[in-house]
């Protein structure tokens, strides 16, 4: 179970404690202010010179702004590397949806145990999707 600090656990909660997560097994995570630049995803992740994934956070059903789903539709198209996290706080665990898919792939209890680096390459997607 993630330990969710309270019912009032944030969006920038959920964005610390995943960075912290990441950074425990030596990949980078930064956080990309919407404000200063509108449309990216929440984090940009990555190891070395390698970009393993953008990824989207978000709190129960918060929905996916306009600027953001463009953004997350074109990376996704171009990489393949675009997840949605999606913490929900009452079941204490994260859904994970690669792109803009509406349907979650993966339900993850447990943030810690989880082998990011092969995460993120198992879960690229691959051209053929678009083919």
């Amino acid at each position: 179970m993630i330990p969710i600090p309270s019912r009032n656990a944030d969006e920038t909660w959920f964005t610390g404690y995943l960075i912290g997560v990441l950074n425990n097994q030596q990949i980078n995570a930064m956080h990309i202010r919407e404000t200063e630049t509108p449309g990216p995803t929440d984090l940009l992740v990555w190891q070395g010179s390698e970009i393993l994934g953008w990824v989207e956070l978000k709190v129960g059903a918060t929905k996916i702004d306009v600027s953001q789903r463009e953004f997350i539709r074109q990376r996704d198209i171009e990489a393949g590397n675009v997840y949605v996290m999606r913490l929900r706080k009452n079941e204490r665990n994260v859904q994970c949806y690669l792109g803009l898919d509406d349907t979650p792939f993966q339900i993850l209890y447990n943030l810690t145990e989880v082998n990011w680096k092969l995460w993120f390459w198992e879960q690229r997607r691959n051209a053929t999707r678009y083919k």
